[in-house]
């Protein structure tokens, strides 16, 4: 009976312990840890958690310099798509509505294609005001504007550049590298401007034989190698941009122009028909 007293003893210690809410078990003996170890290892916990969780997060190189040009395309594209409204002879609303189209159509387009939805440019506010701001501008200005027959193609062409790259990048961002990517940065580049042309009853300029898609594809391209070889930063990013705008405005320049099946005899345009008077 004497040896079964520390078995009942350590019974009932456990049962005291259970009382009091420590599943543990009984103590054993020896030092009890300092209160202050215990806090750090819990608070190390939550430390290490938010560690790991910024580890597994995916690194979005230089996300500013999308945003800015996204900002700058919106504002190039909006532009243009208010000029060619003006010279079209449309009125406030209609500039408006070309300015708009202009600057968020393809970004519309480069977010379903991307699987976002919504689109993010129909929620953008900041978009928006900069697209309605920059119709005003060609609404207000279009005496002087409308003069300048080559400052729509310019900034067209400016806007061209920076949807180029800034969709290319997106499209990467958003784990489609390589021809994915460069197929959504070319269609976003030129979707705004097909259908401005298409609501402004013009054909569009990349259907015809002005080098208009090529410029883009070739950033498209650009951005993708950049990224491939680890050396995208705010030069090479810009530097992008102003290739594909060079690009552009030199073949404006020079009349570059892709090649084209020739006329038939019979679609010549006022050729006089049989027995027509000359």
């Amino acid at each position: 009976m004497a040896g079964e007293r520390p078995r009942l003893h350590e019974s009932a210690s456990c049962a005291g312990f259970a009382a009091n809410g420590d599943t543990s078990g009984p103590r054993l003996p020896g030092p009890a840890p300092a209160p202050g170890a215990r806090r750090r290892r819990s608070s190390s916990s939550p430390i290490r958690h938010r560690a790991l969780h910024r580890a597994d997060r995916p690194h979005h190189p230089y996300p500013w310099g999308v945003e800015l040009l996204n900002f700058v395309g919106v504002f190039a594209f909006a532009v243009s798509g208010g000029l060619v409204g003006v010279r079209r002879r449309f009125d406030v609303f209609g500039i408006l509505v070309l300015a708009l189209v202009t600057a968020l159509g393809g970004g519309v387009i480069r977010d379903l294609l991307l699987g976002i939805d919504p689109p993010s440019n129909l929620s953008n506010v900041p978009f928006m005001l900069t697209a309605i701001v920059a119709g005003l501008i060609a609404f207000r200005f279009s005496g002087s504007l409308d003069r300048i027959r080559k400052l729509i193609l310019i900034a067209d062409a400016a806007g061209l550049g920076a949807f180029a790259v800034s969709a290319t990048m997106l499209a990467i961002r958003h784990g489609h590298p390589g021809i994915e990517a460069i197929l959504v940065g070319t269609i976003t580049a030129i979707g705004g401007g097909m259908m401005r042309d298409v609501l402004a009853g013009l054909v569009p300029s990349v259907l015809t034989q002005d080098v208009y898609a090529l410029p883009a594809l070739l950033g498209c391209a650009g951005t993708d190698l950049c990224v491939r070889m680890g050396v995208l930063n705010p030069i090479t990013l810009w530097t992008l941009v102003v290739l594909v705008l060079g690009l552009r405005v030199l073949a404006l320049r020079f009349h570059w122009q892709v090649p084209k099946p020739r006329r038939l005899t019979r679609d010549e345009p006022n050729r006089p028909g049989p027995g027509s008077a000359p």
